[in-house]
C-alpha cells in the first residue's frame, strides 16, 4: 500500500495511524501516551522497525511510517494544538501547574477533553 492509499484511509477513519485507544485505559494512561506520541514527534520520517527494536508500546507508536501528509490526515491542527498545551502543563515546574499535575498523576479528571479545557486555561492565563 502506498502513502497516498493510507492517506485516504486514515483521511476516512477506515485505518488509524496509531492504534485507538481503549475505554478501558484509565485517563491518565491516554493522556500519557498522547504525551510520548507529541514529544517525539508523532515518530515523523521514523521507520517502525526501528521503533519496535526501541520498545515502545503498541498503542504509543503508529502504525505506519509517518509522513506530513499521513499526520496532517489524522491530525488537525487543533488535536495538535490541544495535546501540545497538555504536554507543556505536564512538563511544566510552575507552581500553576502543580494542581493539574496532581489531578493527572491522581486519575481525577473524567476525560481527556476535561483535561485538555483546564491544560488550555492554564496555558492561556498561567493560572
Amino acid at each position: 500500500m502506498d502513502n497516498q492509499e493510507i492517506a485516504y484511509l486514515i483521511s476516512k477513519n477506515i485505518q488509524p495511524l496509531f492504534k485507538k485507544l481503549p475505554n478501558e485505559f484509565r485517563i491518565n494512561e491516554k493522556i500519557a501516551i498522547l504525551k510520548i506520541r507529541h514529544e517525539n514527534n508523532y515518530f515523523l520520517d521514523r521507520e517502525i522497525n526501528e521503533l519496535d527494536e526501541l520498545g515502545f508500546d503498541d498503542y504509543v507508536k503508529p502504525n505506519f511510517k509517518v509522513t506530513n501528509t499521513l499526520l496532517d490526515n489524522f491530525l488537525s491542527r487543533d488535536q495538535k494544538s490541544k495535546i501540545k498545551k497538555l504536554c507543556w502543563v505536564l512538563n511544566s515546574n510552575e507552581s500553576y501547574a502543580h494542581k493539574f499535575k496532581q489531578s493527572f498523576e491522581e486519575n481525577k479528571f473524567k476525560t481527556v477533553a476535561e483535561a485538555v479545557k483546564y491544560a488550555s486555561k492554564i496555558y492561556r492565563y498561567k493560572l
